[in-house]
């Protein structure tokens, strides 16, 4: 494996014995958001250079959700004894790149628009594992 691979899988191994671990499907209509990268989609890439894709919303959600509910966003200390709350979102979002799969932190989600979230997207594909 690739420095980066074995990173990755170290990593993803703590995230997993640290952190509670959530994994889960719903259906949502996303007409307006289809809508919406319609209407935007020109305009968004003109001036940011990069396209409109549906990531950005995901993580916009989440993070909303997040703050809504912080008590999802937060860790319980080392010695197990209290639960910290966290005032800032980070999320990992699994991205399929040309050599594999790379998991990329994406730190301060309350603080990024939908361009700084593309683009992060956009990086992460490009990276070699």
């Amino acid at each position: 494996m690739s420095r980066l691979r074995k990173t990755v899988a170290k990593r993803l191994k703590e995230s997993q014995n640290t952190y509670a671990q959530v994994c889960t499907f719903q259906e949502i209509d996303m007409s307006n958001i289809i809508t919406m990268r319609k209407e935007l989609g020109d305009n968004f890439q003109k001036t940011h250079g990069i396209k409109l894709g549906f990531m950005s919303f995901f993580i916009r959600a989440c993070t909303i959700a997040l703050q809504e509910r912080p008590i999802v966003n937060s860790v319980i200390d080392p010695q197990g004894e209290n639960v910290i709350s966290r005032n800032y979102v980070d999320i990992s979002v699994a991205v399929s790149g040309p050599n594999g799969l790379v998991v990329p932190v994406l730190r301060d989600c309350e603080r990024k628009g939908f361009a700084d979230l593309e683009q992060i997207g956009r990086a992460s594909r490009k990276e070699k594992v």
